[in-house]
């Protein structure tokens, strides 16, 4: 990849040669953090040198790294579990071990763990940067993308080039749900279209199947308030992706600030907790 092509979060990579040749420390580095004490040091060297190791070798794929760092992600985790922890202060300290122990930055960590967890792209043999472009793609414009532009070709373009085809993409699809929205609102008055629509039919449905004499009314309160639930979701969820679309919109084509990308490590940070859960980690 062109050196005069690549992104800010690559140029991290240019510690990793001074990684690839020192071994995991047996000296307990100086940590701020009171949490990272030599004896918390210890449970995680186990994994924090098999991070140094797949580190040294990033040819054998970025999804290991990412992989191994979820692991010890989940081991700070634990220990915050075990000693009462508040997750802010467990979260500077992960991030401070990060940068001490491999001389990479948070971010850069985030990254490969964001890698690690999208099976569309941690197969592929590109560049971190460029992998963590294409998972910004849903599953369904990644794979439009990649009928398109296979792996090999993929491996020529620069940084730059393949963030832009990402943005491409999401514009396709951005277009393509705008047009179902205004499709689905010819429809239907219901404020959240398809969506509302279909949760208001369920919960009639649900309705019509009881006898509403032999029912308790405390069946049918829990009923509506399941109802109120799931809606409540989907507002938020609605909120949350406009709210992503303007924020990405705005820094599109300009350098994110450093609250914007400490607000993104925070969202990274909770939806890869979000990922051990649900793969029982």
């Amino acid at each position: 990849m062109p050196q005069n092509n690549q992104s800010p979060v690559t140029a991290a990579k240019v510690t990793q040669p001074q990684i690839a040749m020192q071994e995991a420390p047996q000296a307990t580095p100086k940590f701020k953090s009171v949490i990272l004490t030599p004896e918390f040091c210890d449970l995680v060297r186990t994994t924090s040198s098999e991070i140094i190791e797949k580190m040294a070798n990033l040819s054998n794929g970025e999804k290991e790294v990412g992989t191994m760092i979820i692991k010890l992600k989940s081991e700070f985790d634990s220990h915050a579990d075990q000693k009462n922890i508040s997750d802010s202060a467990m979260r500077k300290a992960f991030n401070e071990y990060i940068q001490v122990a491999f001389g990479i930055l948070p971010a850069r960590a985030y990254d490969y763990m964001t890698v690690a967890g999208n099976e569309g792209v941690s197969s592929l043999r590109l560049s971190i940067s460029s992998l963590v472009e294409l998972a910004r793609l849903s599953p369904e414009s990644l794979s439009a993308l990649l009928e398109k532009n296979d792996e090999s070709h993929l491996r020529t373009l620069s940084y730059r080039e393949i963030k832009a085809l990402v943005k491409t993409y999401n514009r396709r699809a951005q277009k393509k749900e705008r047009t179902a929205n205004r499709n689905t609102s010819k429809k239907s008055d219901l404020p959240s279209g398809s969506s509302f629509d279909a949760n208001m039919n369920g919960f009639f449905r649900e309705i019509d199947r009881v006898n509403i004499p032999d029912v308790p009314l405390a069946k049918v309160v829990s009923m509506s308030l399941q109802f109120t639930e799931r809606m409540s979701q989907e507002i938020v969820l609605d909120g949350f992706r406009k709210a992503f679309e303007q924020v990405r919109s705005a820094f599109s084509d300009k350098k994110t600030t450093p609250k914007v990308d400490a607000l993104v490590e925070e969202i990274v940070e909770w939806q890869t907790g979000k990922f051990l859960e649900r793969k029982g980690a």
